[in-house]
């Protein structure tokens, strides 16, 4: 298909079907969540283009537009979950000071620095209990992959790589709590 050619379907499929992909964010991403829902239509965007100009069929485009956003809230939904799992580590590193305040990265102390590097070497102590793949789910994870992103690393399905996500974080939060370190995050 030439650039034209895209260029027109794809402004007809937007013109369509832009108030179905506006819908579909509203319902999944409620603002509650922080989600920019204008970066997520124009991530939807951006996923309806390239199928258009790698000349994918779209067979029920109806269909295909609303797939693609609802998969791009899911993963945004659970990207704003890994960022809430961050406090996991911030757990670890501060147990010791429960109702400290959240500072600017750029302004970590030695100490604090210190206290986040034991952190990691007790959530990777931990993990190196964990099976082969839970480890790599979790480890995945924790570095802000979907769960999505981590079947397409790992070659598994999108639902295998979440359920492991999910199990795995809930063993390392056991594993922690047992060390008296509080980890929950939601």
């Amino acid at each position: 298909m030439e650039s034209v050619e895209v260029e027109e379907r794809f402004r007809a499929l937007m013109k369509e079907y832009g108030n179905l992909v506006r819908w579909i964010i509203a319902q999944m991403c409620p603002p509650s969540l922080g989600i920019s829902r204008e970066d997520l239509e124009q991530e939807v965007q951006l996923k309806l283009w390239r199928a258009l100009h790698s000349e994918r069929e779209i067979a029920n485009p109806k269909s295909y537009v609303g797939r693609i956003a609802q998969t791009a809230a899911i993963d945004a939904r659970r990207r704003v979950k890994t960022r809430s799992e961050e406090p996991l580590l911030d757990a670890a590193m501060d147990a010791e000071h429960p109702g400290r305040e959240l500072r600017d990265e750029r302004m970590i102390s030695p100490e604090r620095h210190a206290q986040q590097e034991q952190a990691k070497g007790m959530i990777k102590t931990e993990l190196r209990e964990f099976p082969k793949e839970s480890r790599i789910a979790v480890g995945l994870h924790l570095q802000g992959y979907g769960a999505r992103q981590i079947a397409d690393v790992t070659g598994w399905t999108e639902p295998k790589a979440r359920n492991l996500v999910y199990r795995g974080m809930r063993n390392l939060r056991e594993k922690l709590s047992e060390k008296g370190i509080d980890c929950e995050t939601d």
